[in-house]
């Protein structure tokens, strides 16, 4: 976990008060999930601090973070027309990232720590490997015109495809973006027309249009990497098609969609 710029600083540990980790929470408060575990990161950390003597009670040890419900968030026609022209208008990184995050319906994360090595341009074909995958299985997934075009027109400063600029070793960018938390409330600043919704909203939204032009569910679950669903278990082990076909023709169904939506 990466602290707000202003917290990263040696720090004594028995300086810190209940406010000074309050204050870090809060200020990712529209990142539900990594405030939560931000705070019980550092709830652990400070545990490890008195067992070990070097502070005598644990600062955050009476906050809480109320456990986010299960969302079920999923973007209307007119909402996913706004997100994605704003996005067409946004500065590079992010801009880029939520386009492809809409046309690809895969996780923030993965499309985060994507490298150009990953994609197979020819093919038009992106395979993340297990270690960059929340399941740790090898995913690969087709892309349709759409995405291809954006990813060409993406400048090329390294081998990821979305660096943090301001990370650099010998002119290089040695780190993938961060800081979305930062990057989604810049957005949301510009963006109308939308109700509150999150970048795993669009996730979401991409499976649910997927249902509403006809794609089976299978399809959609090789689309997003899903390792339980409706081939699993022993029927799994079995049925080693790939489905890239299937996968190909529902991508160029949903950005047909897409065009449509936002026209």
């Amino acid at each position: 976990m990466r602290l707000p710029a202003p917290h990263r600083r040696p720090v004594d540990p028995d300086e810190v008060t209940t406010r000074d980790i309050a204050h870090i929470t809060d200020s990712i408060r529209n990142a539900p999930s990594e405030a939560a575990h931000a705070l019980v990161a550092i709830k652990i950390f400070f545990n490890w601090c008195v067992r070990r003597g070097y502070v005598t009670a644990n600062p955050c040890s009476r906050l809480t973070w109320q456990k986010s419900r299960p969302r079920d968030r999923v973007l209307t026609a007119a909402e996913i027309r706004n997100v994605y022209r704003h996005a067409e208008s946004f500065p590079y990184p992010f801009g880029a990232i939520v386009r492809l995050l809409i046309l690809t319906g895969q996780r923030r994360g993965e499309i985060g720590l994507m490298q150009w090595k990953w994609i197979d341009e020819k093919n038009r074909i992106i395979t993340f490997p297990a270690e960059a995958t929340k399941n740790n299985r090898a995913h690969s997934f087709p892309i349709g015109d759409m995405a291809a075009e954006i990813l060409a027109g993406l400048p090329h400063i390294g081998e990821f495809v979305f660096p943090a600029t301001q990370e650099r070793r010998n002119g290089v960018p040695v780190r993938v973006v961060n800081g979305w938390s930062h990057l989604k409330t810049n957005f949301d600043k510009t963006a109308e027309g939308v109700a509150p919704w999150t970048l795993h909203d669009l996730r979401r939204t991409f499976a649910t249009n997927l249902a509403a032009i006809g794609t089976p569910t299978h399809v959609t679950e090789k689309l997003l990497n899903h390792v339980s669903g409706t081939v699993s278990g022993g029927a799994a082990i079995y049925n080693r098609h790939s489905y890239m076909d299937e996968m190909r023709a529902a991508v160029a169904n949903w950005e047909k969609r897409l065009t449509e939506i936002a026209a």
